[in-house]
């Protein structure tokens, strides 16, 4: 899938490996991954939460806060159809930690 035609395939699927790779403690390799998902669709705002989680799981806490100062300038627009997205990444601009675990604290619970 990683080769797959369509761009947003193409993407979600390195981003799949990202998360896999990083989940295994490879930080390298899921950073790797994420620079191909991000080569194979650009405008997805959803880069930005897993370079986010992937910075802070690697504690790279000044990066992160630099990472989001970007994602924040590129994702503010889309203020109305993203508000939480938006929301999180400008707290991550601060402080990361605290805008991931304020993002999970609202993920719906599997069962």
């Amino acid at each position: 899938m990683c080769q797959h035609p369509n761009k947003v395939i193409r993407s979600a699927a390195w981003q799949r490996t990202a998360s896999w790779q990083q989940d295994l403690g490879n930080f390298e390799a899921a950073h790797d991954a994420l620079k191909e998902a991000m080569r194979a669709d650009p405008d997805n705002p959803s880069h930005a939460l897993l370079e986010l989680v992937l910075l802070v799981s690697s504690q790279q806490i000044d990066l992160a806060r630099q990472r989001a100062a970007f994602w924040y300038a590129r994702v503010k627009r889309h203020q109305q159809e993203y508000p939480e997205l938006v929301a999180t990444i400008d707290l991550a601009r601060t402080d990361p930690l605290r805008a991931l675990r304020r993002l999970l604290a609202r993920a719906p619970r599997r069962r």
